[in-house]
């Protein structure tokens, strides 16, 4: 994705997440969500300004996982950010058995 095309897409932001850390850092996200994508694929494309920083997908339980992090995003701040996510939308549910299980 080129950079013109990331600004088109945050441009158009589902959502936006401001996390706080323990530290005091404060981290603000925007997430495109494509509920329609293959079930193999990524549907959370996740931005940090204008920047792609990482992807995620839901697995058989529902749960987040980090599917792509080009960003290279701390775990644990994306760990976060899906924990958020799964609280706005707790009907995520994919039915692709091969998808990690993070229970």
């Amino acid at each position: 994705m080129e950079e013109s095309d990331a600004k088109s897409v945050v441009s158009d932001a589902v959502e936006a997440y401001t996390l706080a850390m323990g530290d005091g850092e404060t981290h603000t996200f925007h997430v495109n969500i494509y509920p329609h994508h293959a079930q193999s694929t990524c549907r959370y494309s996740v931005f940090q300004g204008e920047k792609l920083v990482a992807s995620l997908a839901p697995n058989s339980q529902g749960f987040l996982y980090i599917c792509q992090n080009p960003g290279e995003i701390r775990e644990d701040l994306l760990d976060q950010l899906c924990e958020a996510v799964e609280l706005r939308h707790p009907d995520i549910i994919d039915d692709d058995e091969e998808q990690p299980d993070r229970s």
